[in-house]
């Protein structure tokens, strides 16, 4: 879980608990207490996830992916994650 601006929360985790597929960066703005929304980061396989703070202030996401044999990094920006949507 980070933190990329004051009372904003970002989380990745999958969208289900029946597969390992979906991986998904959830947000909320309420200190972390909830994170009701979501972007799909991944459709396939997307397990052992972990957020950094990138600089310029853009988040990094590194995931194990196809059936952990492959170690990904991504980078986004907060605006990615939500789609202009700033409560």
């Amino acid at each position: 879980m980070i933190r990329p601006e004051k009372g904003v929360c970002l989380f990745s985790n999958l969208a289900t608990i029946h597969s390992c597929e979906r991986l998904v960066i959830r947000f909320g703005y309420d200190q972390g207490r909830s994170c009701p929304k979501s972007k799909r980061l991944c459709e396939g396989s997307g397990v052992y996830s972990c957020l950094s703070r990138q600089p310029g202030g853009n988040i990094g996401l590194t995931y194990d992916r196809d059936n952990d044999r492959k170690n990904t990094f991504t980078g986004f920006t907060p605006a990615w994650v939500t789609g202009g949507d700033d409560e």
